[in-house]
């Protein structure tokens, strides 16, 4: 939907020609955030790997949690030869019951392709970093990691007819696209000699409806990207040497091309938008039925549902920012430490009442 001469209202970031100042007084991620984000990551504020980084200091110590807590025969019993742990370890996973001081039966264990998770939540969390840490490499056979992702495939519940065997090599699709979170899918290749993808949900045997609240605000998300880019535009402030640029919103930091920054939602925030939204129409949801092409992104097709919902995000969303990477992960890893606390109070809370 391209800008319309009816984006004038002076209340609304998206009806402006040019960008909302920012309130007097309003909170900001101090430079000092931002920096120490970097230094976590290893990385410069001017890299671009430093979600690869990040993703790779998370894989790290989702590793050593599970060698030191999780996987190692020490919550099995006792000490041993490195022959008399890996022995305990194969009765463990015959009979687990034998062992309850590993919990079993809250986190159940699941042996994939040589490797051990402690149930399907982690087992998910390292597909998700796998998406990030492969994203430049191929998996051809004799890497690290090319035995674990057969295993995963050979689950898929169309393999029979999706693969030819031998097994060649795997690698990560990702799509980019502006204002959108990136598209990212594992594919393989076998003895035809030409790249597909799969889903790891559906080799893991996960229920889709899972993810359907996910997939939904990613379609609406997708519904008003022209409003997104067209705020973007108007976004852009002339620098000394006359040429556009664009400004982080928390740390001030200025760039050349605005893909180089996230926009977020802030008043109201769009997970927020969407539910007041889907309260208040009379219409009925209707299905993603639809398919981006390229990035094979879910996507509405019902035009009424399209119009109506453009309308409300362009007449509601008040305020809008640009941020760094740094700034967003800084803010992220903040509203994570709340959260945290907060579960921790509430925890107290209820063995105090009890």
């Amino acid at each position: 939907m391209a800008p319309s001469a009816s984006l004038s209202c002076r209340s609304n970031p998206l009806q402006l020609p040019r960008r909302r100042q920012h309130q007097v007084g309003r909170a900001k991620t101090p430079r000092e955030s931002a920096a120490a984000a970097a230094a976590a990551v290893g990385e410069s504020a001017e890299s671009a790997d430093a979600g690869i980084a990040l993703a790779r200091s998370a894989y790290s110590s989702l590793s050593t949690e599970e060698l030191q807590k999780l996987l190692s025969c020490r919550k099995l019993s006792g000490t041993g030869s490195r022959d008399e742990l890996e022995d305990r370890l194969a009765d463990f996973l015959r009979c687990p019951s034998r062992y309850p001081e590993a919990d079993c039966a809250a986190r159940p264990v699941l042996l994939l392709g040589g490797r051990l998770f402690a149930g399907t939540r982690q087992l998910r969390t390292h597909l998700q970093l796998l998406m990030h840490l492969l994203e430049s490499s191929e998996v051809a056979e004799g890497h690290t990691d090319f035995k674990f992702l057969s295993a995963l495939l050979q689950q898929h519940p169309r393999y029979a007819a999706k693969v030819v065997p031998p097994l060649q090599a795997f690698r990560i699709k990702v799509v980019e696209q502006q204002d959108m979170q990136a598209f990212r899918c594992f594919e393989f290749k076998d003895s035809r000699g030409r790249w597909d993808d799969f889903s790891y949900r559906k080799c893991l045997g996960l229920d889709p409806n899972l993810n359907s609240e996910l997939t939904f605000r990613d379609a609406m998300r997708l519904a008003v990207q022209s409003q997104l880019a067209a705020y973007r535009t108007a976004s852009a402030v002339t620098s000394a040497n006359g040429r556009p640029v664009f400004k982080c919103d928390d740390c001030g930091r200025r760039v050349q091309h605005s893909d180089k920054l996230r926009l977020v939602h802030v008043e109201p925030s769009f997970g927020q938008l969407v539910n007041n939204f889907c309260s208040s129409t009379k219409l009925q949801r209707p299905p993603i039925d639809g398919r981006l092409p390229g990035s094979n992104r879910g996507c509405f097709t019902d035009p009424a549902w399209l119009t109506e919902w453009q309308r409300y995000h362009r007449r509601n969303v008040r305020r809008m920012d640009l941020r760094c990477l740094l700034c967003v992960q800084a803010r992220a890893a903040a509203e994570k430490q709340q959260r945290a606390a907060a579960a921790a109070a509430a925890t107290v809370a209820r063995e105090v009442d009890a």
